[in-house]
């Protein structure tokens, strides 16, 4: 199958705190993924990332990809 979302190595730093590290997952076309995990764990943080919408103050590491139907994903703070 291909890959219809595929992040890879995303680590986000929020006012110099790590926030997410080194997140990587696939979401093959016609499956379903579930992020699941305690509160304050990076859940939310990782979707918002998936739609550009990046807290303030934050760096994106420059080894992360997001790309949506193999088009990267314009992932610059």
């Amino acid at each position: 199958m291909t890959a219809m979302l595929e992040i890879s190595h995303l680590s986000l730093d929020v006012s110099g705190k790590r926030i997410l590290d080194d997140v990587s997952l696939c979401v093959e076309k016609g499956r379903t993924l579930a992020l699941i995990g305690e509160s304050g764990s990076g859940k939310s943080t990782t979707a918002l990332s998936i739609l550009g919408l990046f807290p303030n103050n934050s760096r994106i590491d420059e080894h992360s990809t997001i790309a949506l139907e193999g088009r990267a994903l314009p992932i610059d703070d």
